[in-house]
């Protein structure tokens, strides 16, 4: 299975007795490739999120539609974003 994570592009993060988790970002139809390649494993739990836009380091103090700014910017992209 981590082969199939590294394939994917996705991240373990973690590791335990029974279970295994993986994050992965990217379109919707890798995530579904994935998800039905580690079906036969047993797929205990998933979650999805949409796009995500969060503010870093000094911009951090910017005006609060910054972040309003770069979603509608970013609403157009399959990947999620940290600006």
């Amino acid at each position: 299975m981590l082969e199939l994570a590294n394939v994917f592009r996705g991240r373990v993060v973690d590791v335990a007795p029974e279970s295994l988790t993986i994050e992965i970002t990217g379109a919707e139809d890798k995530i579904d490739g994935l998800l039905e390649l580690l079906r036969p494993y047993g797929v205990l739990e998933m979650v999805r999120t949409g796009i995500v836009a969060m503010r870093r380091g000094s911009k951090s103090s910017d005006a609060a539609g910054t972040t309003e700014n770069t979603m509608k910017g970013a609403a157009n992209d399959d990947v999620s974003y940290s600006v």
